[in-house]
């Protein structure tokens, strides 16, 4: 049985297909070190473990390289170099060729294999969805409202008010004035 290819459309109006085989997945581990069918953590140096799939989600860039990597032969019929594919990747672009790469990602493993895939990818989006709304939330708070409105406000325990109050810290433009004991004396 084939494995119906994945689709996705770029900021010019290009339809790109992705259907993954193992040459495909052996030809973006070998050249970018990304090996699209380990589900599980990855590590690298002073990183913490991350799923591929997740890193791919979270990093547009390398994402648009895989994706390169996939459509290189369609580009090459189309006359697409790497400088104009990339170009015409930017916003809702991203998000459709990311939920296409993961589609084709389950669609590369036999049917027995798709559900807990599957289920990763939809856990995948609720965490998406989530982050978005907490994000916003953040962003909605009153009290970051007066975080803001506080940095406009002179504000007693300011370097510049510390430097100017008796015992405060020496500004860079006040002489160092010190006695012959070598204590700093006041101004």
């Amino acid at each position: 049985m084939d494995v119906a290819p994945s689709q996705f459309t770029d900021n010019a109006r290009r339809s790109w297909t992705i259907a993954l085989d193992v040459g495909l997945v052996k030809h973006v581990k070998d050249r970018l070190g990304v090996d699209l069918i380990d589900w599980g953590p990855e590590t690298g140096e002073g990183q913490a473990a991350v799923p591929t799939v997740f890193r791919l989600a979270a990093d547009p860039v390398l994402l648009v390289d895989v994706l390169w990597l996939l459509c290189a032969e369609q580009a090459a019929e189309r006359e697409v170099d790497d400088v104009a594919f990339g170009r015409a990747m930017a916003g809702d672009a991203i998000g459709d060729a990311t939920d296409a790469l993961l589609e084709a990602t389950v669609r590369f493993f036999p049917s027995r294999k798709r559900a807990p895939l599957e289920k990763a990818v939809d856990r995948l989006q609720e965490l998406e969805t989530k982050a978005a709304e907490v994000a916003v939330q953040a962003l909605d708070d009153p009290e970051l409202d007066r975080r803001i409105a506080a940095l406009g406000t002179p504000s007693s325990t300011s370097p510049a008010s510390a430097a100017s109050s008796p015992g405060g810290t020496r500004s860079a433009s006040s002489p160092d004035r010190r006695g012959p004991d070598g204590d700093t004396t006041g101004t």
